[in-house]
């Protein structure tokens, strides 16, 4: 039995920006500006590489984490249930989940900004 795939959505506080160098050959210097990092993230995979990958980011980045939530098909009679949402939902697990396998199992970080 494998294990179970999760999907959530996490929410950072926006007040943190990191400098990207490129070197120019040509020029022989490099330039560097600023890149305001995702404050908006999808992460999907097992529960162990969600975990993972989320803390990665919090270190790569330096973000504080404001809110989490599980991206789900919501069942029927829960006040966020709506059945056209759910359809859109379940595409979209779909298409993670062939991402997924295509790159050997391997957790998603996806920009949702």
């Amino acid at each position: 039995m494998g294990k179970e795939l999760i999907c959530e959505d996490y929410y950072f506080y926006s007040n943190n920006y990191s400098t990207k160098t490129t070197f120019r050959g040509v020029l022989f210097c490099n330039d560097n500006d600023l890149q305001d990092a995702s404050t908006c993230i999808r992460l999907y995979g097992t529960k162990e590489q969600v975990s993972k990958a989320l803390d990665e980011y919090v270190d790569k980045t330096g973000l504080a984490l404001d809110e989490c939530y599980t991206y789900e098909i919501e069942k029927e009679g829960t006040f966020f249930y709506d059945a056209k949402r759910n359809i859109e939902i379940a595409k979209s697990l779909s298409m993670y989940n062939e991402i997924y396998l295509e790159r050997n199992k391997v957790a998603l970080v996806i920009n949702l900004i």
